[in-house]
């Protein structure tokens, strides 16, 4: 399980989704919620359904960037509380895609993205059981892989 290392403002901060990230209900209604919209979508073709997912997107990102950050920068008793609360995060979040426009993290979806794959990594969706609802198969592949 590996952290990453997100540079904001020339300061380092430590990327994780373990311990304080399991237990942050709003992750996982939004990324949950998110998923399911688009699932739907795909399976229905409904166009509201898909746009739905989309609209959810600016607060996903911050949802899952803030979770990202609150396990050594949050103000649970590891943080170190430079991540207080949500608000610091989107101004975090918003320095970090402005500073990569010109990359794949340069964009809310882009930062998802990062999100996901980092929770892939460390167990994340696997920890909360998320795996099995959504992708499980995709998952159980990936990890045969890893093996």
């Amino acid at each position: 399980k590996m952290s990453k290392i997100l540079t904001i403002n020339e300061q380092d901060y430590t990327f994780e989704f373990a311990g304080e990230a399991i237990f942050c209900a709003e992750c996982v209604t939004e990324l949950t919620g998110f998923l399911a919209n688009i699932s739907q979508a795909e399976n229905e073709r409904d166009i509201r359904k898909l746009l739905g997912g989309f609209s959810r997107i600016p607060k996903l990102s911050l949802t899952l960037f803030y979770t990202g950050l609150i396990e050594h920068h949050g103000t649970g008793r590891r943080g170190d509380k430079r991540v207080p609360d949500m608000e610091t995060a989107k101004e975090l979040l918003l320095d970090y895609i402005n500073q990569h426009k010109d990359d794949e993290y340069g964009s809310m979806v882009g930062v998802i993205n990062m999100c996901i794959q980092q929770m892939e990594e460390e167990g994340y969706l696997k920890a909360i059981g998320i795996n099995k609802v959504f992708g499980g198969q995709e998952q159980e592949e990936g990890d045969a892989r890893s093996k």
